[in-house]
């Protein structure tokens, strides 16, 4: 007779009346006996265990129970089976790895977001929530993907990954250490409930020092991928990402893991892949069943997608966009930012600022309002630029019109040693040997100021403000000087640069 004993862990006590043949736990790896005391009467105190790859269901394991134990007899076929399939529902039964209170599922939504503080480095914290995640790992349970948002709405999403650009060093974070993918953008709108931005975008210029690593893992519908999202999601982000290897943070304005469109735009992506492995273990007369997933590494995230669906059926399991929008390859960030910054019909496109100045070609003088920088000194400027015949300064004024946003100043004549040139750029604008024509030109481009062509016509030259004055391109031109003691002009946001001296106009 069969008797079938539920304790905290599901288990099976065999009890065969009329015979001392008992059934035995297979051995390791679904094909030997690695224990070494197999007892082929069944007597004795004995514990065997073997690992079955693949469905856990009677027709795929009774195969390696029988060739296990060839001389285990049984009396009623449908028993046995159902006893295997009893065991195999227990095994696969699935759990929220959330918990139940709120509070648990709020520090899950946390977590995946790259707060918490096991993503902070709290030493305190992590001591007791890495505990927690190891008795999950060890549990070999199934698991739900946690209910929050970061995975909502994701079910004709076909990819998954999380991203990370810190690690744990005691009990503080520093950079990674380790990269193996380029950031390109975020795009904000993707994924409000995480960022709590509800439009926008933001560009990343990856220098060489930043590192961020992403992994992900590709779901199949109704396959072994889809049912163990869950735990291919657990196994990446908190066993191996964070126990093993201390990776914590999300890139700014994504999610630390979720749906690939929740995602940043990077180059690329690790894999994961999910094995489903079980391993039956017999303890005298007791049989249990337990889950034992492997994972493995798929190689390159994009390839292995794409590996597993044709182009069509690949853009057909995407919300919108295929996964070359967010795996976008090596050197190919400036393509998809462009492609970002159409697709929210901005009318940007990517490159320098106008009024960006190379610190290579110029040197800063002064700014102010949004483009505000401390001041050098004057006998700072003196210095740098000599007698001053030839020099070329560059104001640039986002707040001015179209004919007053780039003036570039060039002096023609020596400048004298009691002369303030700073305070003349400032706010005191005086004719004394400054005179137009004479002592500079003023120009629209640095081409021009290169070539001595095209110079303005007009200049009103007066104290009191300060550069241009009233100067124009071929007339009279009010409130486009600068002041740093009267405001009431609409020049409020300028700087000024001296071009360096290896720089041709």
């Amino acid at each position: 007779m069969f008797i079938l004993k539920r304790t905290r862990c599901i288990v099976l006590l065999l009890l065969l009346a009329g015979s001392d043949a008992m059934f035995r736990g297979p051995g390791e790896d679904e094909r030997v006996d690695e224990s070494g005391s197999g007892d082929e009467s069944g007597s004795g105190d004995e514990s065997d265990s073997v690992s079955v790859k693949g469905e856990c269901s009677y027709d795929n394991v009774q195969v390696a129970l029988l060739d296990m134990f060839p001389h285990f007899m049984y009396y009623d076929y449908a028993d046995f089976k159902e006893i295997v399939t009893k065991l195999c529902e227990d095994a696969k039964e699935k759990f929220e790895l959330s918990g139940g209170s709120s509070d648990e599922r709020q520090f899950v939504k946390n977590y995946f977001d790259g707060g918490t503080n096991l993503n902070r480095g709290s030493e305190n914290g992590l001591k007791i929530d890495s505990e927690r995640i190891k008795r999950i790992y060890e549990a070999k349970r199934a698991l739900e993907i946690p209910k929050i948002s970061n995975f909502a709405n994701c079910e004709d999403v076909s990819a998954f990954m999380c991203c990370w650009v810190a690690e744990l060093s005691g009990s503080e974070t520093v950079e990674l250490s380790t990269g193996n993918t380029e950031v390109c953008a975020v795009d904000l709108s993707s994924s409000t409930e995480s960022n709590h931005v509800k439009n926008g975008w933001t560009v990343y210029n990856a220098a060489p020092e930043d590192k961020t690593y992403c992994e992900g893992f590709v779901v199949v519908h109704e396959s072994v991928s889809d049912y163990f999202k869950g735990n291919t999601l657990f196994e990446i982000s908190m066993r191996k990402a964070l126990l093993e290897n201390g990776y914590t943070r999300n890139v700014p304005g994504a999610p630390m893991c979720g749906c690939m469109n929740q995602m940043p735009i990077v180059t690329k992506a690790a894999c994961t892949e999910v094995h489903e492995v079980y391993t039956f273990t017999r303890d005298n007369e007791v049989l249990t069943a337990a889950l034992d997933l492997q994972f493995s590494d798929c190689g390159d995230l994009r390839e292995y997608y794409e590996s597993k669906f044709s182009e069509s059926e690949a853009e057909s399991h995407y919300i919108e966009e295929p996964i070359s929008t967010f795996l976008v390859g090596e050197g190919k960030c400036d393509k998809a930012v462009g492609n970002l910054l159409a697709k929210h019909s901005t009318g940007y496109v990517q490159g320098e600022a106008w009024w960006f100045a190379d610190p290579v070609s110029w040197t800063p003088i002064i700014g102010q309002g949004t483009q505000e920088w401390p001041s050098i000194s004057s006998d700072g400027l003196s210095e740098l630029m000599g007698n001053g015949v030839g020099e070329i300064i560059w104001r640039v004024c986002t707040s001015c019109k179209a004919s007053h946003k780039n003036i570039y100043y060039k002096r023609l004549t020596p400048i004298p040693s009691d002369m303030n040139f700073l305070e003349m750029l400032k706010s005191d604008w005086t004719p004394k040997n400054n005179e137009s024509g004479e002592d500079f030109n003023l120009y629209s481009t640095l081409t021009d100021a290169g070539k001595d062509t095209n110079e303005w016509k007009f200049c009103d030259i007066h104290g009191k403000i300060g550069f241009p004055g009233e100067c124009g391109e071929t007339g009279k031109v009010t409130q486009m000087w600068n002041s740093y003691e009267n405001l009431e002009t609409y020049a409020f946001n300028h700087a000024f640069y001296l071009l360096n001296e290896s720089t041709e106009a």
